[in-house]
């Protein structure tokens, strides 16, 4: 599957190394089956994000990069709807094939949803 550039998360949407150090030490955390979302509230600004596929999701960096691309273009489709000031980590816990691309969309709106990320939800 090619993933438009035009669906890509810009760097002031990504977190930064410290960043995710520090979400990684002191963040909260919520599992589903393909995710783990772990985050810290009450930064300034918008919010940021990354992603970090493991080596037990794809053997070789090509194939990293590649699933860390697909994840991106689903935070770009619900950026504007993450609260602001959540620094978010998104660690893939499962291989995602393309059959389900549309589950794992879902699976991921669904736990920011749960972990009530989104605005709106208290």
């Amino acid at each position: 599957m090619l993933v438009s550039w035009a669906y890509m998360l810009s760097r002031m949407y990504r977190l930064k190394r410290r960043d995710v150090e520090q979400v990684f030490a002191n963040g909260r955390s919520k599992r589903s089956r393909f995710f783990m979302v772990k985050w810290t509230d009450g930064h300034d600004g918008g919010s940021q994000f990354c992603v970090a596929p493991g080596k037990k999701i794809a053997a070789n960096a090509v194939a990293r990069n590649r699933v860390k691309r697909q994840i991106r273009a689903m935070l770009y489709d619900v950026r504007d709807q993450v609260r602001p000031g959540v620094h978010c980590a998104v660690v893939v816990m499962a291989p995602i094939t393309r059959e389900e691309r549309e589950a794992a969309v879902a699976d991921l709106s669904g736990l920011l949803k749960e972990a009530r990320l989104l605005q709106g939800d208290k």
